[in-house]
């Protein structure tokens, strides 16, 4: 997914989400461009009475642009998945976005 860079429309977006994980019910796994660009706070209104739990470390950027660098790319997923989950962030030289790639162990 993609979430839009706009703070408030990601907002309503990240309640929307918020809502469909909890009425699926079924575990969950989301990786995403998140635009969280205040960082990992943002994501209260997605995670907020879930058992979604981010697996990426908040000091490893995944979007390197110039200077810049923030950590957008995400995976959260259930608690469950989490147990068994292994992130890794893999170097894209020709993007600003770095790769996720996720390994369950199951």
């Amino acid at each position: 997914m993609h979430f839009s860079l706009k703070r408030k429309v990601r907002e309503k977006q990240f309640c929307y989400m918020n809502t469909l994980i909890k009425e699926d019910g079924r575990p969950t796994m989301i990786l995403a461009d998140f635009n969280i660009f205040t960082g990992f706070d943002e994501l209260k209104p997605l995670v907020e009475g879930t058992d979604l739990q981010i697996l990426n470390d908040e000091d490893r950027p995944t979007f390197l642009f110039y200077n810049n660098e923030h950590v957008l790319d995400l995976c959260l997923c259930s608690a469950g998945l989490a147990d068994y989950a292994d992130l890794d962030i893999i170097d894209q030289p020709y993007s600003d976005h770095q790769a996720l790639m996720i390994e369950l162990d199951i």
